[in-house]
């Protein structure tokens, strides 16, 4: 069975692509993420399985820069200001990383319990 975990991260539509991108690093939930490709995603009572791609920073920069200046309650994990270039957060990206929502459901077999 695998294990399931609480965390805080952002799901925003980024030119109509859901992604998916995570505050605390390279966490337990981020190595599963990685090796399966898929993850379940929890609102309430709604629980969507959807799978994943990892970006890398320059694709990701963008979406940590938007998570930062809207979440004021998530800068303090991040090691750049609001004002900084975009180069600074291609380099704060390996430490937070962002995923692609690519497919809305996993196939029967893959789906998490």
């Amino acid at each position: 069975m695998a294990r399931q975990y609480r965390l805080t991260s952002a799901v925003r539509m980024t030119n109509r692509l859901m992604v998916l991108s995570i505050t605390y690093g390279a966490i337990n939930w981020v190595r599963n993420a990685r090796k399966a490709g898929i993850v379940n995603l929890r609102r309430g009572r709604h629980v969507e399985t959807v799978r994943v791609a990892e970006v890398g920073p320059r694709e990701g920069a963008p979406v940590i820069r938007e998570y930062v200046r809207c979440g004021s309650i998530s800068r303090p994990y991040f090691d750049v200001g609001l004002d900084s270039p975009i180069e600074a957060y291609e380099a704060e990206a390996p430490r937070h990383p962002v995923f692609w929502i690519v497919g809305t459901s996993a196939p029967d077999d893959q789906r998490l319990p």
